[in-house]
């Protein structure tokens, strides 16, 4: 039997219609292969893989777009020739899997770097009579073999609950050098400091009255009776008087808003040693004249998880989509950097039709538009976005995360009416 995969037809649109040039291996498949329902595919992330042993950086920088729960899946191929499309349209086995050998190399490489047991490829090609990549198919490789699978586009996504991680870490930078180069080397290596230190965050719920520690250990008899996220979620449902994923108790009406979970960040400071034996603190004092830069990290990471996520996966997710950001923030700051001046980075969150997960981008605070645009457009091309539609400025940002705009108009009609009456 064929495995089956949820892909939208507005996220298969968006790939078919993307610049896809050469051939070959040309990017990442965004999705969830967690639970028993279908995998799926939410997005699409060209990117030029180089050297499939390193692709760490790679995911990192295309995962840090995308809320925490959400991981690369598989791969964009664009066969090589005529041959190779034949034998895609045909079912050739022989012929899809000389393909699919020849671009990838060994799968259990990849299976190793993606940390699947199987992973996706799929095939797009122009076809005959037009202009976009409107010819495709999916395929999912183990270590011994290739299968074809069933592209389920009416099929639901799995049951997500959001939650929405805000915090504020304070960042010092000293340098002794007005190089840009020295400069740069020392924002280098306060970021793996700050990364380093991700191990010992400790995750906040209902205003810091439950503690979530990365083993899993709750603190705070509010939470001593969770097992999973549906019941984080369930607590939140009890206070907000709400009930149901969607915030609406309509029967039959569609979920159109999810309150966040929200979720507050804080470092443990002290820890139990492991070593029986103690030292005492060496401090090293040097004299001499330095440039100190202070700013706040402002920290703003979505995580779309299931309801029978355990907790210690929960932090794992919550861990690994901060140092994701973290990553990111830096990223912005050695961009943005001019004559040692950081500016402060600041974080979006973006809902596009075009995709079927949040998109989230990092600008530096002060940047105009038109200052942006070239980024803006790099991002679009990355994502497969029409290049004539602003898609990605500041101002088409964050609404889906609330329940009114700016402006104050009302974007869930059913917010604030009163219960039905009982019959």
């Amino acid at each position: 039997m064929a495995d089956v995969v949820y892909l939208s037809s507005s996220v298969l649109q968006t790939i078919c219609q993307g610049e896809w040039k050469g051939v070959g291996l040309k990017g990442f498949l965004i999705g969830d292969v967690s639970g028993s329902s279908p995998r799926s595919v939410t997005a699409v992330w060209q990117s030029n893989i180089i050297d499939v042993n390193e692709l760490k950086e790679d995911v990192d920088q295309c995962l840090a777009h995308f809320p925490g729960g959400w991981q690369v899946v598989g791969v964009v191929i664009v066969p090589q020739n005529a041959k190779s499309i034949k034998s895609i349209q045909d079912k050739d086995q022989g012929g899809i899997d000389r393909e699919l050998e020849e671009v990838l190399g060994a799968f259990d490489t990849w299976l190793d770097q993606l940390g699947l047991t199987r992973f996706l490829c799929l095939c797009i090609w122009q076809g005959s009579s037009t202009s976009s990549c409107d010819q495709h198919a999916m395929f999912a490789a183990g270590e011994d073999d290739v299968s074809n699978t069933k592209l389920s586009p009416d099929a639901r996504l799995n049951s997500k609950i959001r939650m929405r991680l805000k915090a504020d870490i304070p960042l010092l930078v000293s340098t002794e050098s007005n190089k840009e180069e020295h400069f740069r080397m020392v924002l280098d290596r306060e970021l793996v400091k700050l990364q380093n230190q991700c191990s010992s965050f400790v995750f906040g719920f209902f205003d810091n009255s439950v503690l979530l520690h990365q083993s899993g250990a709750i603190v705070g008899s509010a939470g001593e009776d969770w097992s999973s996220c549906e019941d984080v979620y369930k607590q939140l449902m009890e206070q907000e008087g709400q009930s149901g994923v969607g915030g609406s108790k309509k029967k039959g009406a569609a979920a159109t808003f999810q309150v966040p979970v929200k979720v507050s960040m804080m470092r443990m400071v002290t820890a139990e040693s492991s070593n029986s034996s103690q030292y005492a603190p060496i401090i090293r004092h040097q004299t001499g004249t330095c440039k100190t830069t202070s700013l706040s990290l402002p920290l703003d990471v979505l995580a779309d998880v299931e309801k029978g996520t355990s907790l210690q996966d929960l932090a794992a997710i919550l861990a690994s989509a901060v140092y994701r950001q973290i990553g990111a923030l830096f990223e912005s700051l050695k961009v943005y950097t001019q004559k040692q001046e950081l500016h402060t980075p600041e974080v979006f969150h973006f809902q596009l039709s075009h995709l079927d997960t949040p998109l989230t981008v990092i600008y530096p605070l002060g940047a105009s538009e038109e200052e942006l645009e070239p980024e803006r457009q790099i991002l679009h091309r990355h994502l497969c976005l029409p290049m004539s539609v602003p898609l990605l400025r500041r101002s088409c940002s964050g609404h889906f995360l609330q329940q009114t705009a700016p402006a104050g108009y009302l974007l869930n009609t059913h917010i604030g009416l009163p219960n039905p009456p009982s019959m």
